[in-house]
């Protein structure tokens, strides 16, 4: 997962995350990641969550506005994203079936919520498309 290092306290969002797939890798060999893009690569050899629901809870309203509770700076920190608070691996199952049938953002960014049970922000979203 490559997810952008710095961003203004003033954008609608903080993270931005996508996945760098391996096919891409096999197919144009190396790549050099340059040092606003951090590389979140999985612990174990077969994840429990896969990179595209990590991914997709990344990029969602809720975890952008955790991520505003712990971080006071621009830069987009390992000791920030270690602090968020996750949801346990097993929730996260319904997003990766979301993301498996190409579900919605708003579907996506409802399950989000929920996993905090949290109203669903509908002006976060908003914002969010617009940057």
């Amino acid at each position: 997962v490559l997810l952008k290092r710095t961003t203004s306290s003033d954008q609608a969002r903080r993270l931005y995350a996508c996945v760098l797939p391996d096919t891409f890798i096999a197919e144009h060999g190396p790549v050099l990641i340059e040092n606003h893009v951090q590389v979140l690569k999985p612990a174990a050899a077969q994840p429990q969550v896969p990179l595209e629901t990590v991914t997709a809870f990344l990029n969602s309203c809720v975890a952008n506005e955790l991520f505003r509770c712990v971080s006071g700076s621009a830069n987009v920190s390992v000791e920030e994203l270690l602090a968020l608070p996750l949801p346990d691996p097993q929730d996260l199952n319904a997003i990766t079936k979301m993301v498996s049938q190409a579900a919605g953002r708003s579907e996506i960014e409802r399950a989000c919520y929920q996993f905090y049970a949290l109203p669903v922000e509908t002006t976060h979203a908003t914002a969010e498309q617009k940057d």
